[in-house]
């Protein structure tokens, strides 16, 4: 029995029969290079993009500076992945979406400017800011002296940052765990959305644009095209609708904790 297999059969422990009674809306383990086949490019094409079937069965997407497509704005510097029409989840409130990310201490280096990131896509059928809503979480490195922090993108918070080309808030006070998988979270309350680190709500957005959001229907894997040569490496991504979100909540901190392989 692998590893894998150890770990889910522990989630399932922990969650008893919460968990059970609900079953993911959507699941990639990237155990099985088939799944490629369910996303497609989103901004750019990632220098490289590996379902790993063998040993460490993880999602790869690769970057190197010579990839940066140099569009107008860094908004579109992003390289990534996004679900196809089998990952359109049409989740209702209380959904919950998380993958885990790999984070190398090597990502702490002042001089790298990188991401890695999940974002989601929530419903909003008033397109009252002129589009749906993008809620993003995950893991970034400015180049600068602050290194590697946790930081959120959103419509409504302050602080717009020319190079990234988004709303940024950033964490600096939230606690990376270095050379193992992290888990990154959104939630969508209904009438807000939560954003999780390693199981834990390390912000709230409940701005008024969310009173006519409806679903959360998409999910984005992301790197950022900076000045860095590196690989992100993902794994489970998964959408939970509730109860089942609580018993998500409850191991993420074991995720947290898995080393790689």
């Amino acid at each position: 029995m692998d590893r894998k297999t150890l770990f889910a059969f522990a989630l399932i422990a922990v969650a008893g029969a919460e968990i059970a009674s609900a079953q993911p809306i959507y699941l990639a383990d990237f155990n099985d290079a088939s799944q490629a086949a369910d996303f497609g490019i989103d901004r750019a094409n990632p220098g490289g993009f590996t379902v790993d079937d063998g040993n460490n069965n993880v999602l790869v997407i690769n970057n190197t500076a010579a990839d940066a497509p140099g569009q107008t704005s860094g908004f579109y510097n992003f390289h990534g992945i996004q679900t196809g029409p089998a990952g359109d989840f049409n989740a209702g409130p209380g959904a919950l979406l998380t993958v885990e990310v790999f984070i190398p201490s090597s990502w702490n280096d002042a001089a790298a400017r990188l991401a890695g990131d999940l974002w989601a896509r929530i419903d909003d059928p008033a397109q009252t800011i002129g589009n749906d809503l993008y809620p993003t979480v995950g893991v970034y490195n400015y180049g600068d002296s602050n290194g590697l922090q946790v930081s959120l993108f959103s419509p409504t918070v302050n602080g717009f940052d020319s190079a990234m080309g988004q709303n940024i808030l950033d964490l600096p006070a939230v606690t990376i765990n270095f050379d193992v998988f992290n888990t990154l979270g959104i939630r969508f309350t209904g009438t807000s959305v939560e954003y999780l680190f390693n199981g834990v709500v390390v912000a709230t957005d409940s701005d008024a644009i969310y009173a006519t959001a409806t679903e959360l229907d998409q999910a984005y894997l992301q790197t950022w095209q900076g000045n860095a040569d590196y690989s992100a490496t993902f794994d489970n991504l998964t959408l939970v609708p509730t109860p089942a979100s609580a018993a998500i909540l409850g191991f993420g901190g074991l995720a947290a904790a898995r080393r790689r392989r």
